[in-house]
């Protein structure tokens, strides 16, 4: 009788069980838990955007919002205050975090705990660090063998996506988004407003504020301290920048950084120069390949604008503005009252207050020195100035500086000679083709008054 004991009394227990108080309810059987196990893994990192996707790579469903994200002391963040996504991941579902990460470089880790100083591989899950290598958790990582290598990490850009599978970690199972970069180049120069317009030639934003603009040793002008304009500049903006420059010959340079004696195509981004070839910085610029000849320079006028594309530099790409110019020429002669009128009779702007008014050695006064008058002359304009003058005899010169034995027609732009021929400058005027004679000279009495047109010369047209 002992021996059945046992079996009756389980059989019994069992029918016992199955009894019911509602004998009309189905019997409902637990679900089956399955035998799956849930494998939970860093999927993408949007650094840019700061946005994490992880991703159940097993076969089976685990709750993971008590879990931690991390990227060193201090940053630690449970999943489920990361996102309103359910934090249940079945197998092959993904959720979305959103987490603040350095775009640049750093390092995210996978906790199941707050033992954020473990090894463990079953507290440590997953890691992946990006743009450089030792960040502060990865030789956890390396121990637990959820990374690779402390020194590798995933170049290129951001996203960083994970082509592995579900049991393999490391540094070759990850790879960066080549980015379309941005580059910075010159656009325009206009030397006479002192502006100079950059633009962003890549297909992504860039951050000129730390860039510098660069004439020579000495000019040197960060870019942020010129501008209260923003200086992050997206796919094909520009930026206007002032900027003191030469307008008659100048080279300028971009440099990315103050090692402005590089010759680093990362360094020295880009160069121009005008007016004159062997400017300061164009030897580091054709090292760098950003210019194709230390005597080449972009001709003709100011602004001077880039016609290239991203990937070209030199002065073949650089255009100049054929400007109207403006003609400077003596209107009127009055020796009575000691005052010489000059006209503008080109078709621009023309500053005169660097000119010189000459009659012979010694006799040379700046234009801006005899007058309180704007020297800025419109096409057309006039300014009157005192200068004393023999009425009997003289010759009046107008030169654009103070090369007064010049004969360039540059420099010596204007001649008049009254009362006798062969005064003191009337040779380097015939020279210039300023005057057409020495021995002619306008007679009669003062004022002298001119009655030609800008290209005409000599005493018919006094």
């Amino acid at each position: 009788m002992k021996k059945y004991f046992l079996p009756v009394v389980i059989a019994l227990g069992l029918m016992t069980a199955c009894s019911s108080d509602d004998d009309n309810q189905p019997i409902t059987p637990d679900p089956d838990p399955g035998t799956g196990q849930a494998i939970i893994r860093i999927t993408e990192v949007d650094a840019d955007s700061d946005a994490v996707v992880i991703t159940n790579l097993g076969d089976g469903e685990l709750e993971v919002g008590s879990f931690f994200m991390c990227l060193g002391p201090g940053t630690y963040a449970p999943i489920s205050g990361l996102t309103a996504d359910n934090t249940n991941i079945a197998p092959n579902a993904s959720i979305t975090l959103s987490y603040d990460m350095n775009p640049t470089a750093d390092g995210l880790s996978i906790f199941t705990t707050d033992s954020f100083g473990s090894t463990d591989p079953e507290v440590l899950l997953d890691y992946v660090q990006w743009g450089a290598g030792n960040q502060p958790r990865v030789d956890q990582a390396v121990t637990a063998g959820r990374w690779d290598n402390a020194a590798n990490f995933v170049a290129e850009g951001s996203p960083y996506n994970f082509t592995g599978t579900a049991t393999q970690f490391g540094s070759a199972f990850w790879e960066g988004t080549m980015l379309a970069e941005g580059v910075m180049r010159i656009l325009t120069v206009d030397a006479t407003t002192d502006e100079v317009t950059l633009v962003n030639l890549g297909q992504s934003a860039l951050d000129v504020g730390d860039f510098f603009l660069c004439l020579g040793p000495g000019t040197y002008q960060q870019i942020s301290n010129v501008t209260s304009e923003s200086t992050i500049l997206e796919a094909g903006d520009t930026i206007v920048l002032p900027y003191d420059m030469n307008p008659t010959a100048d080279g300028l340079s971009i440099f990315a950084n103050n090692s402005f004696g590089s010759s680093d195509p990362e360094v020295l981004l880009d160069y121009v120069q005008w007016g004159a070839g062997g400017q300061a910085r164009v030897d580091q610029a054709v090292t760098a390949g950003r210019w194709d000849d230390a005597a080449n320079f972009v001709a003709e006028g100011s602004p001077y604008n880039f016609a290239g594309a991203v990937t070209q530099f030199g002065s073949s790409f650089w255009e100049g503005t054929m400007l109207a110019e403006g003609v400077m020429r003596i209107l009127t002669v009055d020796t009575t009252s000691d005052e010489v009128t000059l006209v503008n009779l080109g078709e621009s702007t023309i500053d005169v207050g660097d000119y010189f008014l000459c009659l012979g050695p010694g006799t040379y006064q700046q234009i801006s020195n005899v007058t309180s008058e704007s020297t800025m002359l419109a096409a057309g304009a006039t300014i009157v100035l005192p200068y004393d003058m023999n009425p009997t005899a003289d010759g009046l010169s107008i030169f654009a500086n103070n090369s007064f034995g010049s004969s360039d027609p540059a420099v010596l732009l204007d001649y008049v000679q009254w009362g006798a021929g062969n005064q003191a400058r009337v040779g380097q005027a015939v020279t210039a083709g300023r005057w057409e004679d020495t021995s002619n000279f306008v007679e009669l009495g003062s004022p002298y008054n001119f009655t030609g047109g800008s290209e005409d010369v000599g005493v018919t047209f006094w």
